[in-house]
């Protein structure tokens, strides 16, 4: 029985941890017994709370140790659950509130007071979600430069170079990271490329030799009912093979005068795709 009240703490913690972003952050970035530990902090209070729940049922009520127990679970791992999602609890019982919500929604907006106070908390809602990803990109700064470089380029939309080992260049966009916000340490990087070329092994001079900007036009309009082209050309690039890393402008490049070959006015024009990395 001590195994399964230790297994269902890890299990609300790790719940948690996957549903709430600054915890989340903490718990990846933990390794070995310090991972177990942090799930069980979260854990634990879900557990308390659902054994005062509890208590009352055997206080007041006959019902066997494993019945207790099993309802008892249920209850931690699903506090774990709707602390994580916060607002959306009511989806737990959605069959039965769907019809409720639609109403007081409709009342909500007809009448003025209700509609504005719906506005103020959306508005509320939204900052306090803001903010905690804030406080997260905070974190990471602290803990890797890296990966809050990445985090920044992929929510700005900022042009990144990499330049690998083999000194072999790209600029492009980043695709890995837009579309979520774990913090796991990034082993694989993707990016949507515009421009590549390489760095001269003596003094480092880049040169470009491959300008996607044009192909990508002609392709998309030559084919506009085929795959996206951010599917087609995504690059995949280890971790372990990035030399440096930087933010990329390309006008701020084109007024350094002493690269040999600038940016051609291509890799600045907007080209009108599909989809935007």
């Amino acid at each position: 029985m001590s195994a399964i009240i230790i297994a269902v703490v890890l299990l609300a913690g790790f719940l948690y941890s996957q549903l709430h972003i600054k915890t989340q952050y903490s718990l990846f970035r933990s390794t070995g017994w310090h991972t177990y530990f942090l799930a069980g902090m979260f854990g634990t209070g879900f557990a308390l709370l659902a054994g005062l729940v509890t208590l009352p049922l055997a206080i007041f009520l006959p019902i066997s140790h494993l019945a207790l127990l099993a309802i008892w679970g249920g209850l931690t791992v699903l506090f774990a659950y709707m602390w994580g999602q916060r607002y959306l609890a009511l989806y737990l019982f959605r069959p039965a509130t769907t019809r409720l919500r639609r109403r007081t929604r409709q009342m909500m907006n007809a009448v003025g007071p209700l509609s504005r106070m719906k506005i103020k908390l959306r508005a509320l809602r939204l900052r306090y979600e803001t903010q905690s990803k804030q406080e997260a990109a905070i974190l990471l700064a602290r803990k890797n430069r890296f990966e809050f470089m990445l985090y920044q380029a992929a929510k700005s939309v900022q042009m990144v170079q990499f330049t690998l080992k083999s000194n072999k260049v790209y600029i492009g966009y980043i695709q890995n990271t837009s579309d979520h916000d774990h913090f796991e340490d990034t082993e694989y990087i993707t990016i949507f490329p515009l421009i590549s070329g390489y760095r001269n092994r003596d003094d480092q001079t880049l040169t470009f030799t491959t300008y996607y900007t044009e192909a990508y036009s002609r392709i998309d309009n030559e084919n506009p009912e085929g795959a996206t082209l951010a599917e087609e050309f995504i690059t995949l690039i280890p971790r372990s093979e990035i030399a440096t890393m930087a933010y990329f402008s390309p006008d701020y490049y084109g007024k350094f005068d002493t690269v040999d070959t600038p940016v051609s006015q291509d890799a600045t024009d907007t080209v009108s795709w599909r989809t935007q990395p």
